[in-house]
């Protein structure tokens, strides 16, 4: 069950802070549509994270879409990259095999990908509605993901503070 906030301003530019939550999520989500830059789309919540001064509101839906793009990016790398170089090099051997079966890995590692981005912009959509809403909601199976990011990053932004490497 989700708890509801108080409305309350974001520190960037003032803007109410819901509205800031839910750049978070869309600002990961338009990179991830853009071939190419689907990889850096963490950048908009991990940039929006660092410059929240007030509302922990804003940061703790700053991290979940971070911790979303970086596990979505992460399993699909692994779809793309690793499952269809198995693929790709288990038909390398017949000439034959070759093109009748690395099509239809492709189109099979292709169809699964696209169903995790379902799953993810499903995911996506909840969070930005829950966060518009300004009810606190965790995203479930990233929590703990989220909690160690969130202590890291809290390091290496503390020390960037003071000054110190």
């Amino acid at each position: 069950m989700s708890k509801t906030k108080d409305a309350h301003k974001s520190s960037i530019g003032e803007m109410d802070a819901n509205k800031m939550a839910v750049i978070t999520y869309i600002g990961g989500g338009v990179f991830g549509f853009i071939p190419g830059l689907y990889y850096f789309s963490w950048v908009v919540p991990l940039v929006i994270y660092i410059l929240e001064k007030k509302s922990k509101f804003v940061k703790k839906n700053a991290l979940q879409s971070l911790s979303l793009q970086i596990v979505s990016s992460v399993i699909l790398f692994i779809l793309y990259f690793i499952v269809g170089g198995i693929i790709k090099k288990s038909y390398s051997g017949n000439p034959l095999s070759y093109l009748s079966g690395v099509y239809t890995g492709h189109s099979f590692i292709s169809d699964l990908a696209t169903i995790v981005s379902v799953i993810f912009a499903v995911v996506v959509i909840i969070a930005m509605i829950k966060a518009y809403n300004y009810q606190e909601y965790t995203i479930p199976l990233i929590g703990k993901f989220t909690k160690v990011l969130k202590k890291n990053l809290d390091k290496i932004v503390d020390n960037t503070k003071d000054g110190r490497k």
